[in-house]
């Protein structure tokens, strides 16, 4: 007899800051918890400009656009999606990308 299999569903979160240098830690921005069936990111900068937009589950912004780091500095996300569960999200709020 086959067991069922038991899929925990971590809460959605976005990180509030990074540090994108390369050391591995706190390198990129995602999308926190999951499992997802879907997840759209975006990330604006501080003149209402997107930067970022990802519809990978497994995406994060790396604190570039266009290949150009990005200055240090406040950015605001969305975060929408739908859980393996079922349950939809949406987020909203604000990265600081420390240099």
């Amino acid at each position: 007899m086959i067991e069922p299999t038991t899929i925990v569903v971590h809460p959605v979160a976005v990180p509030t800051g990074f540090t994108p240098n390369n050391d591995g830690v706190n390198d990129d921005v995602p999308v926190l918890g999951g499992p997802f069936l879907t997840v759209e990111l975006k990330i604006y900068n501080q003149w209402g400009n997107l930067v970022y937009n990802s519809t990978d589950p497994k995406g994060a912004w790396d604190g570039k656009y266009n290949d150009i780091d990005q200055p240090a500095g406040v950015y605001i996300f969305t975060a929408k999606g739908k859980t393996i569960d079922g349950k939809e999200f949406n987020l909203s709020g604000d990265v600081t990308l420390i240099r």
